[in-house]
């Protein structure tokens, strides 16, 4: 692939003529049946110019939740661990090998979630699952990292790498800040019934989790 990953800021454009091959890569990890896209790619995708910044990837899988649950990336962590030890342990090693696959695709700006067996909405890092809240919580890290360097909406589209990389942290900090405390790990969004997601690979696909 080419380094279009490596900027900051993604455009729809940016992204639109990768999402096959991302999709392609997660597909083919053991234990996925299908993958997605919802999130802000979906709201924005007949605006090529748009900046997102992430990409929310759901993967369909044959898990069941309890074992994504049980991943924390704490120093106990199963993704740490030896693979021969995990059953013993108690984990589920495809699970195991999953993360450690998906998470290596940050690269890409993926924010990886996935639909277990019994139909969880999980999601890697912890999740606000009051909607109000978490919209809140979103546009107050706007607001500070906007204010910080004294800059609007529009003069950061318009803005160098180095700035946008620059508020990207303060945005990030922001968010950190206010779950601090909570080690990564997938975690349940338990408010799911009206996400509308897309099927990236065959036939589109609009369903509620």
């Amino acid at each position: 692939m080419a380094a279009w990953y490596k900027n900051s800021f993604l455009t729809i454009k940016d992204i639109k003529p990768h999402l096959t091959s991302i999709a392609r890569t997660i597909k083919d990890i053991d234990g996925v049946n299908d993958v997605f896209i919802w999130g802000s790619y979906l709201k924005k995708k007949n605006k090529p110019n748009e900046i997102i910044k992430d990409l929310d990837i759901i993967a369909s899988t044959d898990f069941f939740s309890e074992d994504f649950i049980s991943i924390i990336n704490d120093k106990f962590s199963p993704l740490n661990m030896d693979p021969e030890y995990l059953e013993d342990d108690g984990f589920d090693p495809r699970v195991v090998a999953f993360t450690k696959k998906i998470l290596k695709m940050s690269q890409y700006h993926i924010d990886p979630w996935a639909i277990s067996n019994d139909e969880k909405m999980m999601h890697w890092g912890p999740v606000i699952n009051d909607k109000k809240e978490w919209n809140t919580v979103k546009k107050d890290a706007q607001l500070y990292a906007n204010f910080e360097m004294n800059i609007n909406n529009k003069m950061l589209k318009m803005a160098n790498e180095d700035t946008k990389n620059h508020w990207a942290v303060l945005y990030d900090h922001f968010i950190n800040k206010y779950l601090k405390g909570i080690p990564s790990g997938w975690y349940e969004l338990e408010e799911c019934k009206n996400i509308c997601y897309t099927r990236i690979l065959g036939d589109k696909y609009n369903g509620n989790s």
